[in-house]
């Protein structure tokens, strides 16, 4: 309701907004003492009940939120591995060619990372929304001939 300004209102329209800047949802609910379901209904909720141009605001904050959190993602990505120590005393370990042998791991995570990144923008664009498809088609049957032997 606008211009409900009740315990739960304010409470409602400060879970949407911590929502929108990424806060996990199951940090929210913890946080308020609620449910992850009601939590998402909250979000839903306060999201309908805002002007056209307030949700087109803090759409637009989100997403640049989201397009740094990727960015940096990326930046990880893109760092050499971190090396390989081994054995009781730590030893650097080098490959037959010499080079030091690295550690990947983070930028399996970090591409992880992204691919989530990029679902959450489909949601909050709305692109993740099952597309209904209509199909319609018709039967038309055709008799070409019948034996009268084989009817009895």
């Amino acid at each position: 309701m606008p211009g409900d300004t009740s315990p739960n209102r304010r409470r409602d329209d400060e879970i949407y907004i911590e929502r929108m800047r990424g806060v996990p949802v199951r940090l929210l609910a913890e946080k308020h003492g609620l449910s992850v379901p009601r939590i998402y209904e909250i979000t839903h909720e306060v999201s309908r009940s805002l002007p056209e141009r307030d949700r087109s605001e803090l759409l637009a904050v989100s997403v640049a939120h989201l397009e740094d959190l990727r960015e940096k993602v990326r930046e990880l990505a893109e760092m050499e591995g971190a090396p390989v120590f081994v054995g009781k005393d730590g030893a650097m370990a080098y490959d037959e060619d010499g080079s030091v042998v690295r550690d990947y791991s983070l930028r399996r995570s970090a591409y992880g990372l992204e691919h989530d990144i990029n679902k959450t923008f489909a949601k909050r664009l709305g692109l993740d929304a099952p597309a209904q498809t209509e199909v319609k088609a018709s039967v038309q049957y055709e008799i070409v001939g019948v034996d009268v032997d084989d009817l009895t």
